[in-house]
């Protein structure tokens, strides 16, 4: 693998505090006056600064790895676990931009340790991080629509039309 920019490391740095403090939230039980959590909490905000420095901090979630534009981000035990609780609620895309306070982190957590069925209920991960005024980070889901089928639809809108024309016949 290539040498890792001074960029990257600066984000792997950010996404391992930000799963330490998922596993503090979930260690401690969502008590975030546990000391363990207002450390984790400050590690988040003292690595998010030089990232956002350079702009906003986005990585795209795949299973339990994470990349960026250049490509995937090491696989790290240490942020595994994060980036596979983003994937298993439909989450595409994470971004920061600006430095996440308490209040931030703890609905990101609370929305990465409920049910991926009861969030789509809710609207998505995405529609949750809103309701909760959050505005520091982003979750960008996975969305199945006909807009994001590949460019050989053309092949399935054929089959459509005949599978309706075939239908239609049903109907005489």
């Amino acid at each position: 693998m290539a040498e890792l920019s001074a960029a990257d490391k600066q984000l792997i740095t950010l996404l391992r505090n930000l799963s330490g403090g998922f596993s503090s939230y979930r260690m401690f039980g969502g008590d975030t006056q546990q000391p363990g959590f207002v450390e984790a909490v400050k590690r988040v905000g003292t690595s998010a600064e030089p990232v956002l420095a350079a702009g906003s901090a986005r990585v795209g979630v795949h299973g339990d790895r994470f990349s960026t534009a250049a490509g995937p981000l090491p696989d790290d035990d240490s942020y595994r676990r994060l980036a596979l609780a983003c994937y298993e609620r439909r989450v595409e895309e994470m971004a920061l931009t600006a430095a996440p306070t308490t209040t931030d982190l703890v609905s990101l957590y609370i929305v990465l340790t409920t049910a991926p069925e009861e969030i789509e209920d809710l609207g998505g991960a995405r529609q949750m991080l809103i309701s909760q005024g959050v505005q520091s980070i982003r979750l960008n889901e996975a969305v199945v629509s006909p807009t994001s089928l590949p460019d050989d639809s053309e092949g399935l809108s054929e089959e459509k039309d005949a599978l309706s024309v075939g239908l239609g016949r049903l109907d005489d």
